[in-house]
């Protein structure tokens, strides 16, 4: 859960008009593949975006193109 929530943050661009989606439909077990992100245990990174993970948080940012300041990321395990 840890890692599709993270990407679906990671892959949000505010540029692109996004359709809704229910939250519940992401809650369960995923397989495949995903390329380009890395967790070495304390640190998760996908492109351009970094999460530092300690215990039920996890913070960190992500660069964007139309935010000079870039995004701030701070999510918090609910369980």
């Amino acid at each position: 859960m840890l890692v599709v929530f993270a990407m679906f943050a990671f892959t949000a661009t505010p540029a692109v008009a996004q359709t809704s989606i229910d939250p519940q439909s992401l809650i369960g077990e995923w397989s495949g593949k995903w390329s380009g992100g890395t967790f070495d245990g304390r640190r998760l990174t996908y492109g351009n975006a970094e999460l530092i993970v300690e215990g039920n948080h996890m913070a960190g940012g992500r660069a964007v193109q139309d935010f000079p300041r870039g995004i701030k990321i701070d999510l918090t395990k609910e369980k």
